[in-house]
């Protein structure tokens, strides 16, 4: 008899809220993990956009909110960037940079610290969290079709891992279980499933920890 699975129907992410996906096909990364072409991520609101060359952006990054661009950035020397938003009030312009104490900074082009509202909208619109090809309900799915194969029942498991800058699984670890004798088998089997689209934060790309629970029957 094949086992059957609950899950819950929220995927625990340590930042703030979920996301639907709509799955793009382009996204890709070469033999040695380089992304390369046209890639687009997506959340409820904001459409990114970019051209990748050897893990590089090609031109600028455009952000776009119901078809409509809001933000473009172009990615500069030692990770400086420079970028243009685009509002009702009206557009600015300038450069982002790690400052001297190492932290990220959005400034105008006359390298002032700029203001609290432009700075929220930015955060907001360059905030993209990881998502499944295809949306949430694709990765349970996933699961309930290839879960059988672990021949685990009447076992639960909360699993936490880290979905890298290319949307692979990373780092699985189980941190409840209640038979750590099968956790190897449920690591296994984390690592082994399809890339994601990564998260993307301040103009790049980056790692985020997330957590699912697992109910086998």
């Amino acid at each position: 008899m094949k086992s059957t699975f609950s899950l819950t129907t929220t995927l625990t992410c340590l930042l703030i809220f979920l996301f639907s996906y709509t799955a793009m096909s382009q996204n890709e990364i070469d033999s040695i993990g380089n992304k390369q072409g046209e890639w687009t991520v997506t959340n409820e609101k904001t459409t990114l956009k970019a051209n990748y060359k050897n893990n590089k952006t090609v031109g600028p990054m455009r952000f776009y909110e119901n078809e409509t661009l809001v933000l473009e950035a172009i990615e500069g020397p030692d990770k400086t960037y420079t970028w243009k938003l685009y509002t009702n009030e009206g557009n600015k312009e300038g450069i982002a940079k790690n400052n001297e104490e190492g932290l990220f900074r959005y400034y105008d082009l006359q390298s002032n610290e700029i203001d609290s509202t432009t700075l929220v909208k930015l955060n907001r619109i360059g905030e993209i969290l990881p998502s499944y090809k295809g949306g949430i309900n694709q990765f349970h799915i996933y699961i309930a079709q290839n879960i059988d194969t672990l021949n685990i029942k009447n076992e639960k498991f909360k699993v936490d891992f880290v979905i890298n800058q290319n949307g692979k699984i990373t780092d699985v670890k189980i941190a409840s279980s209640t038979n750590p004798d099968l956790n190897d088998r449920i690591i296994h089997f984390f690592e082994n499933s399809p890339r994601w689209n990564p998260g993307f934060q301040r103009f790049r790309f980056v790692k985020v920890k997330m957590s699912i629970p697992l109910n086998l029957q």
